[in-house]
Order: structure tokens, then C-alpha cells, then sequence
């Protein structure tokens, strides 16, 4: 999903997974797995009137993730 922010291009979560994707504005080809993200992490996320302070203060540093690379 498209997201209103200045950092963040995208984000997309997965229920059965609890896998949070993120792309960001200035690393475009990078998409960001965070792991074990509970639903009510997301629900807040949406929420948030800061997408890109909320991600800082409570996502960024609290769950393990992985970065793939696009070739694109």
C-alpha cells in the first residue's frame, strides 16, 4: 500500500506470516522484511499521524529483519 509519508514509499503486511515489507523514498530497489510484527503493530502503524516517526520508535529497532535487494 501507498503511504503518505516523506521516508516511506510502501508497506504492506502479512496476518498469517506477521511479516511487515517496507520500501523507503531513498532506497527505492531495498524492500525491508521485519519479522514477527504483530497485528496490532500494524493497525497502530496505519494509525499513526507519523508514519515515518512511528517506524523509528517502534518498529525499526524492536523486530529482527532482512533486506532484499532489486534488481529493477
Amino acid at each position: 500500500m501507498q503511504i503518505v509519508s516523506s521516508n516511506i514509499k510502501t508497506a504492506d503486511y502479512d496476518r498469517t506470516r506477521r511479516e511487515l515489507k517496507m520500501t523507503f523514498i531513498n532506497r527505492p530497489r531495498w524492500t525491508y522484511i521485519f519479522y514477527n510484527v504483530p497485528s496490532r503493530i500494524w493497525v497502530e502503524f496505519v494509525k499513526s499521524q507519523s508514519k515515518g516517526q512511528y517506524f523509528s520508535e517502534i518498529i525499526r529497532d524492536s523486530y529482527r529483519y532482512s533486506r532484499i535487494v532489486s534488481n529493477n
